[in-house]
């Protein structure tokens, strides 16, 4: 049958090797034997290249994001956490797994929750970000004071998808 997007690497003449993505249909005799392939092959060096320097990044900067002392996660407008780096992870104490998924105001002080859910509410697209200094108290059971800036992320339509929230 037909084959599509087959990749292969070759080597050209001069020395420069290219990636090829192939796609073809077979090729029968009036008798229905198979006589060959006739298709396409389509350069996508340049694709490839740039999906293999995306994803060189991406690793950068989440070795940035996990090395920072700052505490970083993502929810959704339901409160459901979707990202979280090591600090959040530690100020938990439970394991990024284990948070993914759960809801963000049941891990947090239960006089916190109203205001917090007030302070996110307070996004917009006018007014995407907004920090806020509050008490926490630590899976440890150490009180202390942090700043937090959230930040709405928004689809094209205009309605917010998640809510990125840094602190320290």
């Amino acid at each position: 049958g037909p084959f599509q997007g087959s990749e292969n690497t070759y080597q050209r003449k001069d020395g420069q090797v290219v990636v090829l993505e192939t796609s073809g249909v077979p090729v029968m005799d009036a008798e229905g034997v198979l006589k060959g392939y006739r298709g396409i092959n389509r350069d996508i060096t340049d694709r490839k290249q740039a999906e293999q320097a995306l994803q060189a990044t991406k690793v950068r900067l989440r070795t940035i994001v996990d090395d920072t002392p700052m505490i970083i996660y993502r929810f959704s407008p339901d409160g459901t956490l979707t990202f979280l780096n090591k600090a959040c992870s530690q100020f938990f104490k439970k394991g990024r797994e284990t948070l993914l998924g759960q809801n963000l105001f049941d891990l947090i002080q239960p006089e916190r929750i109203e205001p917090a859910k007030q302070h996110v509410a307070t996004l917009t697209a006018q007014n995407p970000v907004s920090s806020n200094e509050h008490s926490t108290l630590s899976a440890s059971g150490r009180i202390g004071w942090h700043q937090f800036t959230d930040r709405a992320i928004f689809d094209e339509t205009g309605a917010i998808v998640e809510d990125q929230t840094i602190g320290y």
